[in-house]
């Protein structure tokens, strides 16, 4: 059993032994429906990113907390201490690079208005800030930006507006210029 200062202690005659094991069924029930909650979102195609992630395993952690009667905050303390503790080497690797491609408002207001790729690809362009210079800056992981590129190429293949076509195709190419500068690094 977990005690009052996060330290684990033999069970007393009024603790069942098997507490131990009810506790470590609910943890893994949890961490189960984390996992089975993130694969839902993979399966609907959402990009659950890193704050997000973060956040749902905070929330079922606090839950899990609750249920065993342990306070979060002690948790939570602790693991900030082993966390500054921990060795360089054992540190999980970095996430992959978001690369940014830069729109200017006609171009981010024609990604808009054609509704040519899924949302998830185009939800962050509708919420964009402005730059000083009128631009808005997108960060997308690699694989991100070639699927928008095969949605812009479609686009411009089966566009009968040439202008359109045009417009589009200016836009495929800052991806393309994006995409090869950083392949090339």
């Amino acid at each position: 059993m977990i005690d009052d200062d996060g330290e684990g202690s033999e069970p007393t005659e009024n603790e069942t032994p098997t507490g131990g094991m009810a506790e470590t069924d609910l943890f893994m029930e949890m961490l189960d429906a984390v996992e089975d909650d993130i694969a839902d979102f993979e399966s609907r195609n959402m990009d659950l990113g890193a704050n997000e992630c973060v956040f749902l395993m905070f929330a079922y952690l606090k839950g899990y907390c609750k249920e065993v009667g342990v306070n979060f905050n002690e948790v939570f303390q602790s693991f900030e201490r082993l966390d500054k503790n921990w060795s360089l080497e054992h540190r999980r690797p970095q996430a992959p690079d978001h690369l940014v491609l830069s729109l200017s408002q006609k171009e981010r207001r024609l990604m808009i208005d054609q509704e040519l790729a899924p949302d998830y690809l185009i939800d962050r362009i509708k919420i964009a800030p402005l730059e000083g210079n009128g631009d808005s800056n997108f960060k997308y992981s690699v694989g991100e930006l070639e699927e928008l590129e095969d949605y812009l190429a479609a686009e411009v293949d089966d566009s009968e507006d040439d202008q359109l076509g045009e417009e589009l195709g200016v836009i495929r190419l800052k991806i393309f210029e994006t995409l090869e500068e950083h392949s090339s690094k």
